[in-house]
């Protein structure tokens, strides 16, 4: 984008934030599929609408509002690859 442009930057662009990418998403059409997870031996399939994920994720950045967490706090995330982890990651965003 030029300098002094007044145009809105695509999903693509490197100034976009995955937070700002991810609003857009659940407003756009929040109960459209963001997450598919497989099914296993022990779970059905599952899938996760922006909207779920959205709510999912405030409620994981709530919580650790209430623990003391501020913005630029270092917080480390340790999970398998899950939906719960990318709720968390979307919270931490």
């Amino acid at each position: 984008m030029k300098s002094g442009s007044t145009a809105t930057p695509s999903a693509n662009s490197p100034s976009r934030t995955l937070q700002a990418v991810f609003a857009q998403q659940v407003d756009g059409g929040g109960e459209r599929i963001a997450l598919c997870i497989p099914a296993t031996e022990r779970a059905p399939t599952r899938q996760i609408s922006y909207r779920e994920l959205d709510a999912w994720s405030a409620a994981i950045a709530h919580r650790l509002v209430a623990a003391g967490v501020k913005h630029g706090t270092a917080v480390g995330l340790y999970a398998p690859r899950s939906a719960e982890a990318i709720a968390g990651l979307v919270a931490l965003a």
